[in-house]
């Protein structure tokens, strides 16, 4: 069993009861030191942290963040940082930091159970374990799944190339991807043919995909209409149901949509694996498909009956919204 309180947090108070006078946060807080078991760990063993986060400072570089699971460390001492690939390097601890709030605050010593940051362990990585320079023994790592999606950024090379933003060079570029990849481990980032060019990779397989709603907009067309991912080669009876029950909440919620209208189903096997909610769909056995919707006029200019309008793309989204909260339980 486990305790049940009422609380606001823009008010900023806690209750045990609905009847209670609301007061502080006190009631949450007792509640969390009398049910929340104290930190786990030996704090007599040796040092060993599984890093779990990375955050970056243009003054201490890399940090690792990640639990103390045994043993003490301390500021200015010896540790030992043991790489995925088993291979060691000696560091010294040169900032030892720990979390108050949304705060950092700078600690002597830290024991197992604590939630810490530490800085001067050089090229450090997420799974990677630091531990005690003496006899250092690897905690279990954290699996990272391979990034599955693929962009392209570049230089801007068109004719108003220049006119506008501050940053604007490919080296600029480089520096700024850099800066991410050092603290976000879900993306890859390599060169291309082009030396204005870049490859970047992120992550969607570590959780898998449920839905995907691909939104298209065309000018020649004048109506809101699902394009089915019947051709992928493990489109199912189930999949197919889940489509129906989606198509028929967005057509009570939203009028422009249209069932009759739209473009001939793909045979089974032959949808094209290139388009995103195909690829998606097949990658994942998931329900993915594209909303095809009217986007503008010929002379690239809103068209209230049939182009683009900021309230016809407001309305759809909430259509979208409510056909997705019916059918959520379905495809979890």
């Amino acid at each position: 069993s486990f305790p049940i309180l009422y609380a606001s947090a823009k008010e900023g108070y806690a209750v045990a009861e609905p009847g209670d006078a609301p007061v502080s946060m006190g009631p949450l807080l007792e509640a969390i030191v009398e049910h929340v078991p104290p930190p786990s760990g030996d704090s007599e063993g040796g040092f060993q942290m599984l890093v779990a986060a990375l955050s970056y400072d243009n003054h201490l570089g890399q940090i690792a963040v990640g639990r103390i699971a045994r043993g003490r460390v301390r500021l200015g001492e010896q540790v030992a940082r043991i790489s995925q690939d088993g291979t060691t390097s000696v560091h010294k601890v040169t900032r030892l930091l720990s979390f108050q709030g949304l705060t950092k605050q700078e600690l002597r010593e830290a024991e197992a159970g604590e939630i810490v940051a530490l800085a001067g362990l050089g090229q450090v990585a997420i799974s990677d374990t630091i531990a005690s320079a003496e006899g250092p023994e690897a905690l279990p790592t954290i699996d990272i799944g391979q990034p599955t999606v693929q962009m392209t950024f570049g230089v801007n090379t068109s004719v108003f190339a220049g006119q506008d933003g501050r940053y604007l060079t490919s080296r600029q570029l480089h520096e700024r991807l850099l800066a991410e990849l050092r603290t976000n481990v879900s993306l890859r980032a390599q060169g291309t043919e082009s030396p204005e060019v870049f490859l970047v990779s992120a992550e969607m397989a570590r959780t898998g995909v449920d839905f995907c709603l691909d939104v298209h907009g065309d000018e020649a067309l004048p109506y809101n209409f699902i394009a089915g991912p019947e051709g992928i080669p493990s489109y199912t009876d189930a999949l197919a149901q889940k489509l129906a029950h989606f198509q028929a909440v967005l057509v009570a919620a939203n009028p422009d949509f249209q069932t009759k209208y739209g473009y001939p189903p793909t045979p089974p096997g032959k949808a094209n694996l290139r388009i995103c909610a195909n690829h998606v769909a097949e990658t994942y056995g998931c329900l993915a498909m594209t909303l095809e919707m009217p986007f503008k006029d010929a002379a690239n200019a809103p068209d209230p009956r049939d182009g683009w309008s900021p309230a016809r793309c407001h309305q759809l989204g909430r259509s979208s919204l409510e056909a997705l909260a019916a059918v959520i339980d379905e495809v979890r």
